[in-house]
């Protein structure tokens, strides 16, 4: 287990994490780890930490062969070629349009701004406005409505997650890059958890076209990429205990709530380790894990409202540390 006081170091240029893999190509996280346990597909390096760390080249072959498995083919059969077999396959693929539109880009950051306005100034596919960084930091922020938004900064201790959630609120983008100079793993694990993409500098104009138009391309998601799963409220250990526990109410709700929870966690867990044949068997398997995970908040809350309700609050015993980790997902 990896010392809590240890940091993990930011990665490198070039270098992205599962997450953020799973947001640019539209394929869940489970469903990558499947492709490469039973077929090979990818062999990320490993982080310091152990944690997956993709190239370019990686993400470049997933959006093909996820292409190709959109198109009808199956992941097994796919999986071995090479880039032009792949493209051979998912040659029919329909694509879609952004409603007969330029996809809306918001750019924060002189110098990126600058760069970007240059190099896109004769696409027809995406629309640029420049900001200056001030704007996004602003109180509240002075925000474009726009379909992507992008935000330069020298160092991610410069940009606050709450700065983040404001201008996202404010621009109603449904996709956010922030391109940066320096991070270090905690504020780019808390990035992450926004389901915000961080991409360290420089970055690659065409590239970064590419990422915005994803969204909005047959090449994006067929299903949203899942949610991160809430830490649970009750660990196993407490379940158990709050089923066994006498009520002094004539009411036994806190022994069926915990019930309850206890075969939605198994649920939730079985659908991330179920096997898969296909992309559409671990897409559905995401979505029950995904309603899993929604039905347990509910029930949580309910089965706090029960307990304090019963005044049982001091016969639960204490969380065990590995209860603050969201439930079934793997690095």
């Amino acid at each position: 287990m990896k010392n809590p006081k240890t940091s993990e170091p930011a990665p490198s240029a070039g270098s992205y994490r599962i997450a953020s893999v799973a947001t640019l190509t539209g394929i869940p996280a489970p469903t990558i780890r499947i492709w490469e346990r039973r077929y090979g597909l990818l062999s990320p390096n490993r982080s310091a930490g152990n944690l997956r760390l993709y190239t370019q080249a990686d993400i470049d072959r997933l959006i093909l062969v996820k292409a190709a498995v959109d198109a009808g083919h199956s992941i097994s059969t796919v999986a071995e070629l090479s880039a032009e077999q792949l493209r051979d396959r998912a040659q029919d693929t329909p694509r879609r349009e952004v409603a007969d539109r330029a996809v809306r880009a918001t750019v924060y950051g002189d110098a990126l701004a600058g760069v970007l306005s240059e190099a896109w100034k004769n696409r027809a596919d995406i629309q640029v406005t420049a900001r200056p960084l001030d704007d996004a930091l602003a109180k509240p922020p002075r925000a474009d409505v726009a379909d992507v938004t992008i935000v330069e900064v020298a160092s991610l201790h410069d940009l606050s997650i709450d700065v983040l959630r404001r201008l996202n609120k404010a621009s109603r983008s449904s996709l956010t890059l922030v391109i940066y100079g320096i991070g270090g793993s905690k504020s780019l694990a808390g990035i992450d958890r926004e389901g915000i993409i961080a991409l360290p500098a420089p970055v690659n104009a065409a590239h970064l076209a590419r990422l915005c138009l994803l969204n909005f391309s047959g090449f994006g998601a067929a299903h949203e990429p899942p949610r991160s799963a809430a830490p649970r409220r009750y660990d196993d250990a407490q379940l158990a205990a709050i089923n066994q526990m006498p009520n002094a109410v004539d009411c036994e709700c806190p022994n069926h709530l915990s019930d309850l929870l206890i075969r939605i966690n198994a649920f939730e867990q079985y659908n991330y380790q179920c096997e898969d044949r296909n992309a559409e068997d671990a897409s559905l398997h995401v979505m029950m894990a995904e309603a899993s995970v929604r039905c347990r908040e509910l029930l949580e809350h309910a089965l706090s409202r029960a307990i304090e309700h019963a005044d049982l609050e001091d016969s639960i015993p204490q969380p065990a540390k590995a209860a603050a980790k969201p439930a079934g997902r793997k690095k």
